[in-house]
């Protein structure tokens, strides 16, 4: 069953921006875009990659490493070389605090 995990604070974001957190070993990519805010996989499916050391434009982050493509919204993948998508994960944002409902933690 999926549990609450804290993420960050709300503060820690800028609009357009990404920053990596960990929870308990697992790595997860928390991105502001306008006033939303999405959690997913941090790691790129093909190369294993920090994510947030790639670049986003609008809803797609981009491997620093081999330039494949997600979509932040939905994990899936928006340009090859990578075949699987991220997992992505509901944001809930209480007192200012980011929590991704996250499994197995």
């Amino acid at each position: 069953m999926p549990e609450l995990a804290r993420m960050c604070h709300v503060d820690d974001l800028q609009d357009g921006g990404m920053i990596k957190s960990e929870v308990l070993g697992c790595e997860y990519l928390v991105i502001k875009l306008a006033e939303d805010i999405y959690v997913l996989d941090a790691s790129c499916t093909l190369e294993w990659t920090d994510l947030s050391k790639g670049s986003l434009e609008g809803e797609i982050v981009t491997c620093p490493v081999c330039k494949g493509q997600f979509n932040i919204r939905s994990g899936d993948v928006a340009r090859e070389p990578p075949t699987f998508p991220l997992d992505t994960y509901n944001v809930k944002v209480v007192d200012g605090t980011v929590y991704g409902e996250v499994s197995g933690y």
